[in-house]
């Protein structure tokens, strides 16, 4: 019997323990992005925007689609920054777009994205809509639903479709949302805990790579950078996923 116990605990533990230590040979060099709202262009200067990303070694920016598609000069930013390599996607974000009459909207707006080269990220987050309680089941299938169209449509265009997500809404959805994009942003705010996270990514990482999963992580709820930064570490140490992406530029900057 003992020996059975023993045997079921290092089953267990083994694989964790073999995760881990693959894990963190990459964790030294996890790569950072960030969110950039219509807003920040507002309220900071392209330079400044510049610096920052610069300055913060960001290897990749999710830029909402209205502010590069309503500015000839962000546009043009945008434009340079994907000809210094960094990884450039302009953001869907409206919840109503899991609604079948609001297809073609959300196909134009696809298209209008991909014709100037850039790949698609949605962050639409049905769960934000008020009666998402009550209709629950009918909203993930009709976000399902438009993953599935709009996944479809990129891969016409030869592009990419991210998704973000949290862990707490679509869980019962996750392989079908993995399976309609190529890769995940699974945002996990208001927590520091690195094993609370890495127990919220686990249902993700079951159904794909580490190299598809993005961590979102919200600017506000750290002390300092390098908090955040440590935090970053650990979670790469622990799970294996080594790409982070920061909500958002105007949190970010007010952190020291």
């Amino acid at each position: 019997m003992k020996k059975a116990i023993l045997l079921l605990i290092l089953f267990l533990i083994f694989p964790l323990l073999s995760w881990s230590n693959s894990a963190k040979a990459d964790c030294g060099n996890y790569r950072k992005g960030i969110y950039i709202w219509s807003k920040a262009f507002r309220v900071y200067s392209l330079e400044e925007i510049n610096e920052f990303i610069v300055s913060r070694d960001i290897v990749a920016v999710k830029v909402s689609a209205s502010a590069v598609i309503g500015s000839k000069e962000v546009k043009q930013f945008i434009e340079r920054l994907k000809s210094e390599g960094i990884e450039v996607e302009l953001v869907l974000s409206e919840p109503t777009y899991i609604f079948p009459e609001k297809w073609e909207k959300v196909k134009a707006k696809m298209e209008a994205i991909m014709e100037m080269g850039y790949d698609v990220h949605f962050d639409v987050e049905p769960h934000t809509l008020p009666d998402f309680k009550e209709n629950r089941e009918l909203y993930l299938a009709l976000f399902v639903e438009l993953l599935k169209k709009a996944y479809a449509l990129t891969k016409q265009y030869g592009h990419r479709l991210t998704i973000a997500v949290n862990p707490y809404h679509y869980r019962e959805v996750i392989p079908e949302v993995i399976s309609n994009c190529d890769g995940t942003v699974v945002m996990i705010y208001g927590t520091k805990s690195v094993r609370r996270i890495a127990k919220l990514l686990s249902p993700f990482l079951s159904y794909e790579p580490e190299s598809s999963v993005t961590l979102a992580l919200r600017a506000r709820d750290f002390e300092g950078e390098l908090e955040m930064k440590s935090l970053m570490e650990k979670v790469c140490e622990r799970t294996g996923v080594s790409s982070f992406v920061v909500h958002n530029l105007r949190q970010w900057k007010k952190l020291r």
